[in-house]
């Protein structure tokens, strides 16, 4: 009984997954119960009414008490039509209420923001009795989600049948989601109850920023080439250097001997090959954004305005980089340190856009919580590109410290002022970055 009690709490305070509850009244800390009361009460309502219901049950409740207090009233012939029809749709849709029923939903891992993309839904019947008046979540997503359009409708679906249909959705905020599990409802017969039957699972996507693709990024000169061996990177149709064709030494590999060369020889020719060099390039990303105000809570936050466009830069450039050829260390700086080191395949590429995508403002400062580790982390890659949302001392203290260990650093500041910005660093505009202008670097 205890566990059955623990167990019930635990889910009480976790909330209805299929409704978002409100974030600036339930957090980590303290979640109120009075709000996860309230925020259940309404996603019962949402699973058992209809809005057609919602709007005749309390008509219905108010005829009936009314002829209750004056019965000397014609009125009581309307109450009685209401209630049969309300007592009449709900025994005939628990009757054929969705009992056994096969219901999936594919969507894809990844999707960029604002884009829109397919979830591709299969149902079956395997009850004894047809399914009339069938609607698929129809309760919005909710969050970020947008462009959800109309929930699908089915007119019927007899014993066995099986249909399969897609649906088009975007989200408009980056980062990792959770859509609630799929959930078929009927409103047969009169589409004031909604019966409904839930899928297995719910389904999680990573939405990557809107980035533009940047054409050109001046490098910061002096990258220090490094040879990497199989152990170090993740290679996809990758292979060595071809140099040219010499004759045979005890110890070759038989499998690079050259036959067409060997035999106008008339002796054995192997090819060589040279190990890739490589080049690696640490890319410094600043997640610094002051708590807000009172005042921020009522208009457009320009720190976080700033933010999102780092974000977005970060994407175009591990993009640009990935592309040509470049190893990235990511490194963003918060309450902990996050080092991510790329390799060369594309689901490399896409872990670190997963990261990208997922960074959040952190309301301490993050630049001097740099470690001496991972600053000779950076100091042996050798190049480092630093994008910083402001220009102060601590972030001159860690360009100062890079440019002591010998990295070459390009320095990116996201300011819509350029006073106290050193002229050699690269000064954007969020604005730029956020309308997709920035085309070079």
């Amino acid at each position: 009984m205890f566990s059955f009690y623990k167990k019930m709490r635990r889910k009480f305070f976790e909330g209805p997954d299929w409704i978002l509850p409100p974030s600036y009244l339930l957090n980590d800390r303290y979640r109120s119960p009075t709000v996860l009361l309230f925020t259940w009460s309404y996603a019962w309502l949402l699973r058992v009414l209809t809005v057609p219901g919602r709007i005749v049950l309390p008509i219905c409740f108010l005829i009936i008490f009314y002829t209750l207090i004056i019965f000397q009233n014609p009125i009581r012939i309307l109450a009685f039509g209401l209630a049969a029809i309300v007592t009449s749709d709900l025994i005939l849709g628990y009757i054929f209420r969705p009992k056994k029923v096969r219901i999936s939903r594919t969507i894809p891992k990844r999707t960029r923001q604002n884009h829109q993309f397919e979830l591709t839904y299969k149902i079956r019947n395997c009850g004894r009795f047809p399914l009339w008046n069938i609607l698929i979540d129809s309760i919005p997503f909710g969050g970020r989600v947008t462009n959800s359009g109309r929930a699908e409708s089915i007119t019927s679906l007899k014993q066995g049948d099986e249909i399969s249909f897609s649906r088009s959705i975007a989200i408009s905020g980056r980062g990792a989601h959770t859509l609630y599990a799929p959930i078929l409802e009927t409103v047969f017969p009169f589409t004031i109850f909604k019966w409904s039957r839930r899928g297995t699972n719910s389904d999680k996507i990573t939405v990557h920023p809107d980035f533009s693709k940047l054409q050109n990024i001046n490098l910061p000169i002096g990258s220090r080439y490094q040879k990497e061996g199989n152990a170090n990177i993740a290679r996809i149709g990758e292979s060595s250097d071809f140099i040219g064709c010499r004759e045979f030494r005890t110890g070759d590999n038989p499998k690079h001997i050259h036959w067409p060369s060997s035999a106008h020889r008339t002796e054995l020719v192997v090819r060589e090959f040279q190990e890739e060099y490589l080049t690696r390039i640490a890319v410094v990303a600043d997640t610094y954004v002051p708590p807000d105000g009172f005042f921020d809570l009522f208009r457009e936050n320009p720190r976080k305005k700033r933010f999102e466009a780092a974000v977005r830069l970060c994407a175009s450039v591990a993009d640009y980089l990935s592309g040509s050829d470049y190893l990235i260390d990511f490194f963003a700086a918060g309450p902990n340190v996050y080092h991510f080191k790329g390799g060369r395949s594309l689901l490399t590429y896409d872990y670190m856009l997963d990261i990208i995508s997922c960074l959040e403002p952190n309301r301490k400062e993050p630049i001097s919580e740099l470690s001496p580790e991972l600053l000779e982390i950076v100091s042996q890659i050798g190049s480092a590109i630093l994008i910083l949302l402001k220009w102060d001392e601590p972030r001159k203290k860690l360009w100062s410290q890079l440019v002591e260990n010998g990295v070459s650093v390009k320095t990116i500041v996201i300011s819509d002022s350029a006073e106290g910005i050193p002229p050699d660093f690269v000064r954007l505009s969020s604005q730029n970055i956020l309308e997709g202008a920035l085309k070079n670097l």
